[in-house]
C-alpha cells in the first residue's frame, strides 16, 4: 500500500514538472505603445498622428494600431494603421474643433500583448482666410451691380461663411447686403448704385477659419445717356445743384394740384395778389428728362391747368427723342427780383433752367406783363436759346443766338424742339428773337 502511494506521488510530480515549462513558453509578450502628436494643429488641415510599438526584444513589426479620440461618451476610433517593419504606424486626419485628446492602441498580434499610449491633447488654431472681391469697374446708372467675394483658406474654398457686403457712403462704411458662400466659397450681393462708390466685403470668422476683409474696389457710376459736350469756346451757365436722379420707366409724367408747401414757396416770388391766375388754376407737372450729364433727372414745372396735359405730352415727347435739358426747377426756387416784379427770371436763365408759370413783367420791359403770368408759356434751355429785347440786347448771353446744334439749341422751325412742341399744341411765337419761348 505504501509502495503504491509513493508511485502516485512520483507520477504527479513528473506531470507538474512537464506542465510548468509549457505554460511559461505560451505567455504573451508585453508591449509599449508610444504616440507622437503635435501639440498644436490647424483646424480642418491635415495632421499626422504616428505611434511606435515595442516589446522587450525590440520593435513590433506586425499588427494594427488604432488611433482614437476622447469624447464625452468614451474613446471613439479615428482610424486604423498597420505597423511597418520599424514598428511604426501613421495616420493622416483632420479635426474641426480643438482642443482634442487622442491616443494610440496596439491591438495585439503574434503573441504580443495589446497596449495603449498615454493620451495626448492638441490645441487648435483656425486656418488663415483670404477674401477676394470681384466687381466691374463701372456700372450704368439704374442697372444692377453684382459684387462677389471669393473666400478661401490654404485648404481650399470655404463654404457656408457669412459675408457682409459694404459700401462707403456719407463718410462711413454701411452694409447693404449679406450672403453665405456656396460650395465653391463664393458669395454674391446685388444693388443699384446711383453714384460712384467704394465697395468691400467682410467675412465673419468661425471655429476653423479666421475673419477676413477684402481689398476695396471703386465702381464708377456712368450715365445711361449721351453726355452733352458743348463747344469749348461757348460760355457756361451758372452752376446749380443737379436735380434728383429719376426712377421708373420713361418720362413718367404726372400732373398734380399745387400743394400747400409749394404754394407757400411760390407766394411772394412767382405769384402775388393781383396776378391773373390763382392757385386753383395752376398745376404742377413732374416729368423725367435727359440731362446734359447723360443722366435721367426728375424735373417739375408749374403751368396753367388748361395746358397741363399737353405740357406732359410735350415733355414726354422731348424725353422720347432724348432732347437734353439742363435743369427743370420751379422758378420760385430762384427768389424774387424787383427787375421783373416776380421770380428772378434772370438767374433762372443764367442757370439754363426750363420753367413755366411766373407772374412777372417781360424781361427788359418793366410794367408789361409777360405771357408767363398766365401760366400758358414755357421757356426751354434759355441759356443756349437767348432772348433779345429792345432790338439789340441779348439775355442771358450774346454767344448762343447764332449757333444751332439742332437738339438743345435751335434757330429754325424745322429743328427738333420747335417741331416737337408744335405737334403737341405749342407755338414757337417769337422764333429767333426768343428761341426759348413756347406758348400753349
Amino acid at each position: 500500500m505504501r509502495t503504491a502511494l509513493l508511485a502516485v506521488v512520483v507520477m504527479l510530480a513528473a506531470v507538474a514538472a512537464a506542465v510548468t515549462p509549457v505554460s511559461s513558453a505560451a505567455a504573451a509578450t508585453p508591449t509599449t505603445t508610444t504616440l507622437a502628436a503635435p501639440p498644436q494643429l490647424t483646424l480642418r488641415a491635415p495632421v499626422t498622428l504616428s505611434a511606435t510599438v515595442t516589446a522587450p526584444a525590440g520593435p513590433v513589426g506586425s499588427g494594427v494600431v488604432r488611433f482614437e479620440q476622447q469624447t464625452a461618451t468614451g474613446w471613439v476610433p479615428i482610424g486604423d494603421a498597420a505597423l511597418d517593419g520599424a514598428g511604426t504606424a501613421s495616420l493622416q486626419t483632420t479635426f474641426s474643433t480643438a482642443p482634442v485628446t487622442v491616443r494610440a492602441s496596439y491591438l495585439g498580434a503574434d503573441g504580443n500583448d495589446p497596449s495603449s499610449s498615454t493620451p495626448s491633447t492638441m490645441t487648435g488654431v483656425p486656418q488663415p482666410t483670404t477674401a477676394t472681391l470681384a466687381a466691374p469697374r463701372s456700372v450704368v446708372d439704374e442697372r444692377t451691380l453684382q459684387v462677389s467675394a471669393d473666400v478661401r483658406t490654404p485648404s481650399g474654398p470655404v463654404p457656408g461663411a457669412a459675408v457682409s457686403f459694404q459700401v462707403f457712403t456719407d463718410g462711413a462704411w454701411r452694409t447693404y447686403g449679406t450672403s453665405v458662400t456656396d460650395g465653391a466659397g463664393v458669395a454674391t450681393a446685388r444693388s443699384r448704385p446711383r453714384s460712384t462708390y467704394r465697395y468691400r466685403a467682410l467675412v465673419t470668422g468661425a471655429d476653423w477659419f479666421t475673419a477676413a476683409r477684402t481689398a476695396t474696389i471703386t465702381v464708377r457710376n456712368t450715365p445711361p445717356g449721351r453726355v452733352v459736350t458743348v463747344p469749348a469756346e461757348a460760355p457756361r451757365p451758372r452752376r446749380i445743384a443737379a436735380q434728383p436722379r429719376a426712377s421708373g420707366d420713361g418720362a413718367n409724367a404726372s400732373i398734380g394740384r399745387i400743394s400747400s408747401s409749394v404754394w407757400t414757396s411760390m407766394t411772394g416770388r412767382s405769384w402775388r395778389p393781383g396776378c391773373p391766375v390763382g392757385r386753383d388754376q395752376l398745376r404742377l407737372v413732374r416729368v423725367t428728362y435727359w440731362g446734359f450729364d447723360g443722366y435721367r433727372h426728375r424735373g417739375e414745372i408749374v403751368v396753367n391747368r388748361a395746358i397741363a396735359a399737353k405740357t406732359a405730352r410735350a415733355f414726354t415727347d422731348l424725353y422720347r427723342h432724348r432732347v437734353p435739358i439742363r435743369a427743370m426747377y420751379r422758378v420760385d426756387r430762384f427768389g424774387y427780383s424787383s427787375r421783373v416784379s416776380g421770380a428772378n427770371d434772370y438767374t433762372s436763365m443764367l442757370s439754363d433752367n426750363t420753367s413755366g408759370f411766373n407772374c412777372r413783367a417781360v424781361v427788359g420791359r418793366a410794367g408789361v406783363r409777360s405771357p408767363h403770368a398766365t401760366g400758358r408759356a414755357i421757356d426751354i434751355n434759355p441759356f443756349e436759346n437767348p432772348y433779345r429785347y429792345r432790338y439789340a440786347k441779348w439775355v442771358p448771353n450774346t454767344w448762343w443766338h447764332t449757333r444751332a446744334i439742332g437738339t438743345y439749341a435751335w434757330t429754325k422751325r424745322s429743328h427738333l424742339v420747335p417741331t416737337i412742341m408744335r405737334r403737341n399744341g405749342f407755338r414757337w411765337t417769337y422764333g429767333i428773337v426768343d428761341a426759348q419761348h413756347f406758348d400753349g
